[in-house]
């Protein structure tokens, strides 16, 4: 109970910033990182009840929720500081991002991943509901005409400050309850659902929109994957991961500054990515450190390569994997990618595991990868982006340490086992012995 709470209260302060209905140069700077005592309050607040609930005494393994790959990134992170021009804004940034990291880990483990989804999904239906709210009684939760970017005007944010922000926390609403997430009725599902895609369309977050779609196909391909073909698999996914990097390294600098420079180019985009582009040219290897490119003071990179407007206003590259690269360097990106993606995307093919739960972990995994093109989440302090990540990577690790069945080939009518509800909770009980959770178990349908 008490570690639900922290999630719900972690959750709903990075998705609102506590900004929900503030003018719109305020909340800007709320989204941008401009910091709130408030906040960092709720998430001190959260961490000490989570302590608290986790036993540290008894059972002091508790604190370490981690896997060895995150504490090898966050230690990178730590050390990217050693060379950084501006270490303790970087290090006040590192430790807000490691309490987030940390809380979802922690809370995941200790709840089990089923009912910490369950909770997850149950507050983002609460941040829906509030967002119509909202909409339906002040003209604050909508963009108005004539603020600072005249082209948001007339979109929804609810009580959300942004609609940027907006859209990625609807979408992975709409992700979780389309693969029953929740235990909700069918009807109530199918109800939230319209919902949530209206109030996304309502948002104009185009990224978001388009991206929902890619991230349930995503999904139902997991749904409905054969694990024969895994062998396939990892060959397939080196040529791309080696194709990735190429283009990125060659062609992906190169396009960027052939494009369009004016502000109005991709809403401004195009201009901070040059900025980032033009520092990458100088220093590719080892980047800014961590949290010291924008935002970091007069010695800011930011305020060296980039126009007035950039460096005045913008406190983040809208774009996970360029905003990774400046601050870690190109082996901090692949670490990054690695960890948050990669690793998670991987076990989740060749582990067997609970076909919904499965589907809906590499939906939104896929959702935040195609996000990060756009805006940045990755390792972003308390982002609901980055906070999400964490969140599903854990029920990702947490999903595998309790079921720990290795896919089989397919040799049913079904286009893979899934593990039935009464079965999975065998698994995943505490009180069952390791060596009777361990023993292989029988089909009995799809969760």
């Amino acid at each position: 109970m008490v570690l639900g709470l922290a999630l719900v209260c972690a959750t709903l302060t990075s998705a609102t910033l506590l900004m929900s209905f503030a003018p719109e140069g305020v909340e800007t700077a709320a989204r941008e990182g401009s910091g709130s005592a408030l906040r960092q309050g709720i998430y001190f607040a959260c961490v000490i009840i989570t302590l608290l609930a986790s036993r540290p005494l008894i059972q002091p393994s508790r604190l370490v929720p981690f896997p060895p790959r995150m504490y090898v990134l966050l230690a990178f992170c730590l050390l990217s500081l050693t060379w950084s021009a501006t270490p303790f804004v970087g290090l006040r940034r590192l430790g807000l991002t490691f309490i987030v990291i940390w809380l979802m880990f922690r809370i995941v483990d200790g709840l089990g991943y089923r009912r910490a989804i369950n909770i997850m999904v149950w507050t983002l239906v609460g941040i829906l509901v509030a967002n119509y709210l909202a909409v339906g009684t002040t003209s604050a939760a909508v963009h108005r005409y004539g603020g600072s970017d005249p082209a948001l005007g007339g979109n929804w944010r609810g009580i959300i400050p942004h609609k940027n922000d907006a859209g990625p926390i609807t979408a992975v609403t709409i992700v979780l309850l389309s693969f029953g997430m929740g235990r909700l009725r069918l009807g109530l599902r199918l109800v939230l659902i319209a919902a949530a895609a209206y109030f996304l369309l309502r948002t104009h977050s185009k990224t978001s929109i388009g991206l929902v779609g890619v991230g349930l196909f995503a999904g139902w391909l997991h749904y409905h994957y054969n694990p024969a073909y895994r062998v396939l698999l990892v060959p397939v996914l080196l040529i791309l991961g080696a194709v990735l990097v190429y283009a990125g390294n060659d062609y992906i600098p190169s396009l960027l500054s052939s494009l369009d420079s004016s502000e109005d180019a991709f809403t401004g985009r195009i201009q901070i990515w040059q900025t980032m582009i033009g520092f990458l040219k100088d220093h590719p290897w080892w980047g800014a450190g961590f949290g010291s490119f924008w935002d970091a003071g007069p010695i800011s990179p930011a305020n060296i390569y980039g126009r007035s407007w950039v460096s005045s206003v913008v406190a983040q590259g809208h774009n996970g994997y360029l905003d990774n690269w400046t601050q870690l360097g190109i082996f901090g990106l692949v670490l990054t990618v690695a960890v948050f993606f990669v690793v998670p995307l991987t076990k989740l093919l060749i582990v067997r595991v609970p076909a919904r739960y499965g589907a809906a972990a590499v939906g939104v995994l896929i959702l935040q990868l195609g996000q990060n093109f756009t805006e940045s989440t990755m390792l972003m302090r308390d982002f609901f982006g980055n906070l999400i990540l964490a969140f599903i990577v854990a029920c990702v690790d947490n999903m595998i340490a309790t079921t720990r069945v290795p896919r089989l080939p397919h040799t049913g009518p079904s286009p893979r086992d899934g593990l039935g509800e009464d079965e999975h909770a065998a698994h995943a009980s505490p009180a069952m012995s390791p060596a009777r959770r361990h023993l292989p178990s029988i089909p009995a349908g799809r969760s």
